[in-house]
């Protein structure tokens, strides 16, 4: 996923925020290693938001890729950022 990122912009000075469906494990673990904000959307917040978008309101992990970025791109004040070291 980093290599994804940087192929889109991202960099140590410019990090792109992400968000995920979990406040915990290793691949969190991993994101707060990279300094960047780190979002984690409650799941029941993520199918809310899936309901307004999507006609169906099936799940898959493309569409919620796309969801969970276009959350944190319009609604960051919204939701709680991951402290950047755990507490």
């Amino acid at each position: 996923m980093l290599t994804l990122l940087a192929e889109v912009g991202d960099s140590a000075e410019h990090p792109i925020p992400v968000g995920i469906e979990t406040d915990r494990g290793l691949w969190v673990g991993a994101l707060r290693e990279t300094g960047r904000a780190i979002y984690p959307i409650n799941p029941l917040a993520a199918s809310r938001y899936r309901a307004r978008y999507a006609l169906s309101g099936a799940k898959s992990d493309a569409t919620d890729a796309v969801l969970l970025a276009n959350i944190i791109r319009t609604d960051p004040d919204a939701h709680r950022r991951l402290p950047s070291t755990p507490s």
